[in-house]
Order: C-alpha cells, then sequence, then structure tokens
C-alpha cells in the first residue's frame, strides 16, 4: 500500500509542476507556434477557402488545434504565476512584460520594413496614410485590430490581412483577468475551487442553450471565439488548482481517448477532446521525455514564432506569387525562425528580466516564478 502511495505521489501534476526547469513547455509552445505556421501556409498560399491540415479529421485545423495547446498551457502557468506573484501589481507586470515587448517591435518592423516592401503605392503616398500610423496603436490595442496597411498584400490569395494571428491576444488577456480573479476566490481551497468550477461549468452550459436556440455565435465573432477558446484556457486552471488529485501516467491517457472515440460522431466529441488534449499536454509537458529538458536552456522561442510567422508568410507570397504551401513553408520557416531568436534574446528575455527591479520595488514574492509562468 505504501508503494501505491508513493508511485502515484511521485506521478503527481503538483509535484511534476515544482520541478523548475525540468519540464517540456517551452518545446511544446514553439512546437504549437510552429504548427499555426504550417496551418497557415494553405490560406496564404491558396486563399481563404483553401482546406487545412486536420480539418475534415478532427473538424478543427492544425493551427486551432496548436491555439488550444497555447490556451490550456497558458491556463495552468498563468494560475500558477498570481499564485506565486508578489502581488497584482507584480503578477499584472509579469503579463505586460510578456506581452507587448515583442508586439511592439513585430509591429514596428511590420510598418517600417514588411510595409514599404510589400506595398503596391510609392513609399510618400505609403506614409502619407493615416492607416499607417494607426496600425501600432490599433495592434496593441488588442481589440480594435487593423487588417491591412496601405497598398500592402492586395494581390495575395489571402489579401489585405497583415498578421492574421494577433486577434487570440485579446481573449488570451480577458482569461488572464479570469484567471486572477478565479485564483483569488479560490486561495487553495478545494470546496471554493469546486463552486466555482461549477459556476463556471453551468454560465457556459447556459450560454451554449441560448446560442443554439438564438443562433447568437452566428452573429457575433467574438462570442464564438470566446466559445471555442475560454474552454481551454479553463482547462488549464482546472489542472493547475485540482494539481494534488491528479495523477500523470500514460495508462489514464489511454483511458480518456476512449471517450474521444466513442463520441466522435456526436455534440460531446469536442467536450471529450479537449479533456483528453489537456491531459496529454500536461503528460507530455511534465511527465516524458527527460531526455528533452535542456531544451528549456536555449529559449522560448513560442511567442515571437506566432507573431512574426503570419506577416512573414504574407511577404513571402507577395514576392513570390503562386508559391505552393510547402514552399511557402520552406521559405518562411528559416525568416521566421531567426526573428523568433532575435525577438527572444533581444527583446523578450531583457523585458523580463526587468521585473526583478519592479519585485524589488514592491518586496520579496511569496515563492520564485518558475520556467513557463
Amino acid at each position: 500500500m505504501e508503494r501505491a502511495e508513493r508511485i502515484r505521489h511521485s506521478n503527481s501534476l503538483a509535484v511534476a509542476a515544482h520541478q523548475g526547469r525540468k519540464n517540456n513547455f517551452n518545446l511544446l509552445r514553439v512546437a504549437a507556434a510552429a504548427a499555426v505556421l504550417v496551418s497557415h501556409c494553405y490560406p496564404i498560399a491558396y486563399g481563404p477557402a483553401a482546406v487545412e491540415p486536420l480539418s475534415n479529421l478532427l473538424g478543427i485545423t492544425l493551427g486551432h488545434l496548436a491555439v488550444l495547446i497555447f490556451f490550456i498551457i497558458s491556463g495552468f502557468f498563468v494560475s500558477q504565476s498570481f499564485a506565486r506573484s508578489a502581488g497584482l501589481t507584480d503578477f499584472v507586470a509579469a503579463r505586460v512584460l510578456r506581452l507587448y515587448p515583442a508586439l511592439i517591435v513585430v509591429s514596428l518592423v511590420t510598418i517600417a520594413v514588411i510595409g514599404p516592401i510589400t506595398t503596391q503605392l510609392p513609399i510618400e503616398a505609403y506614409f502619407s496614410e493615416s492607416s499607417t500610423f494607426f496600425y501600432l496603436p490599433r495592434s496593441l490595442s488588442l481589440k480594435w485590430l487593423q487588417d491591412g496597411l496601405p497598398g500592402v498584400f492586395l494581390a495575395n490569395p489571402f489579401p489585405v490581412a497583415v498578421n492574421g494571428s494577433l486577434w487570440t491576444l485579446f481573449y488570451e488577456v480577458v482569461c488572464y483577468a479570469g484567471a486572477a480573479t478565479v485564483a483569488a476566490y479560490i486561495r487553495d481551497s478545494t470546496r471554493r475551487a469546486s463552486f466555482c468550477f461549477v459556476a463556471i461549468a453551468a454560465g457556459y452550459l447556459a450560454l451554449s442553450l441560448l446560442d443554439f436556440h438564438y443562433g447568437l455565435s452566428g452573429r457575433s465573432s467574438a462570442l464564438r471565439n470566446f466559445q471555442d477558446l475560454v474552454p481551454a484556457f479553463v482547462a488549464g486552471m482546472i489542472f493547475f488548482h485540482y494539481r494534488k488529485l491528479i495523477t500523470l501516467r500514460w495508462t489514464y491517457c489511454l483511458m480518456l481517448g476512449v471517450p474521444v472515440l466513442v463520441l466522435s460522431q456526436t455534440a460531446l466529441f469536442q467536450s471529450a477532446f479537449l479533456v483528453f488534449l489537456s491531459y496529454v499536454v500536461f503528460l507530455i509537458g511534465f511527465n516524458a521525455f527527460p531526455f528533452l529538458h535542456s531544451y528549456n536552456q536555449v529559449g522560448d522561442y513560442s511567442y515571437g514564432t506566432y507573431v512574426y510567422a503570419f506577416p512573414i508568410q504574407q511577404a513571402v507570397a507577395s514576392v513570390l506569387p503562386g508559391i505552393s504551401p510547402f514552399g511557402l513553408f520552406c521559405v518562411a520557416a528559416p525568416i521566421v525562425a531567426g526573428l523568433s531568436v532575435a525577438s527572444w534574446h533581444l527583446v523578450e528575455e531583457p523585458a523580463l528580466r526587468s521585473r526583478v527591479y519592479l519585485r524589488a520595488r514592491l518586496g520579496r514574492p511569496r515563492m520564485q516564478v518558475e520556467s513557463g509562468a
């Protein structure tokens, strides 16, 4: 009995989460960002109607699957970040420093480099248009994004759109606020956690029923996006707040796969798949392939890959008209990789390190924030 308890304890999510950098989440995130790049190669090369990978098999694209993985991971680590922060200001600073420095730089690169190279307008006309200068503040707003720049990508198969990946950032930030609110209420209480997540599930079910009856998501893309992304983030939050009760084992993963197969042709498939996907993400992230842990010493290139991929792919499609999805990937991927590496080492990592000075002003944090937060 004691041996069984030791095995269960050693495989628990709570123990795994306290192993610092001994995880695969940097690698998982960069793989997900690369999957978004691969998925976007099809509409950027062939147009918005192009069939993307996995869309026929799972009913979602490879890119959407990757975004779900991002939100699952983020739900866990943002909840952890709040629990280990020195306070609300420290938590908000961490989120701002993770999100905005790279976003500012990629927006400026898009305006000042990609735009002038690819625009059909004379350079003077391009820089005289007000929309050129509105692009940066609209991007930083996250909500009121500007699709295009003057004369840029007008002849592309996927026309106008300059950075079609940024739309998810608004929902990510909304989820950050939700995670902080939930974590502040729960405060390590299992009873409060149960009440909170039951209430969230009930609210989501009520919203889904209203949507089914009145077709609300058909009239509101924002509502549809919330319905798609928030459950993944909440799944990550649940794994964090119940980490002491969750055991990571491959046999459990196989058991969770059975409902996915059984419900594959029903309305419950997406819910079953999300539970399975979440478990797989944390099993791989925390409890599998320890020889890959050394990747964490390299850096976290996922965010740079995510924000640079779309404009670079559009630029390649503009310069090389008629390029295939495979050719687009081969040309764009090395450029994006180089930019993401530069973004991490020159922009993102220095910005995150500046948080140390803010923490010194706020006082000693309750616990050191680990990799992934």
